[in-house]
């Protein structure tokens, strides 16, 4: 039915052709492989997806709407680091997890509402693909794990 947003999930709507989405648009779902995906209050789902590359690997998590559209992005990269999701706390709004190979455990946070994020605040390797400056998705340093 009309409400079913699985067929045709993140398919040939606009692969790379045309102009670059305007604000509002629908856009595509960038990355080559789903690592993850998480049921949000609201009918909302957050979606994990990478590159897929071992050396230059970009972490894409996606908040969708019900229908499928997107409601906010957040990217992480960096080049020559390798790279592997790993979860520690799973929902139902907060994510700690870790991607780079460094001791860092960040925090993924999932509001209700969007609010206005200042996006250097944001941990390095981390950043908004959209120019807006309200998002749902924020991203904190939680912890080093340098302590032996």
């Amino acid at each position: 039915g009309p409400l079913d947003s699985r067929d045709g999930f993140g398919g040939e709507r606009s692969m790379g052709r045309g102009p670059a989405a305007e604000a509002g648009a629908t856009m595509t779902l960038d990355g080559e492989n789903e690592l993850a995906r998480h049921p949000l209050p609201g009918g909302r789902t957050l979606v994990w997806r990478d590159d897929g590359s071992p050396y230059d690997n970009t972490l894409q998590v996606y908040v969708l709407a019900a229908d499928g559209s997107i409601i906010d992005a957040l990217e992480a990269g960096a080049a020559f680091t390798t790279s592997l999701l790993a979860f520690r706390r799973e929902g139902p709004e907060v994510f700690d997890f870790s991607f780079f190979a460094n001791d860092r455990i960040y925090r993924l946070q999932v509001d209700r509402e969007p609010s206005l994020r200042i996006p250097f605040t944001l941990p390095l390797g981390f950043r908004y693909p959209s120019v807006l400056g309200r998002h749902v998705l924020s991203v904190t340093t939680l912890k080093t794990s340098a302590a032996p």
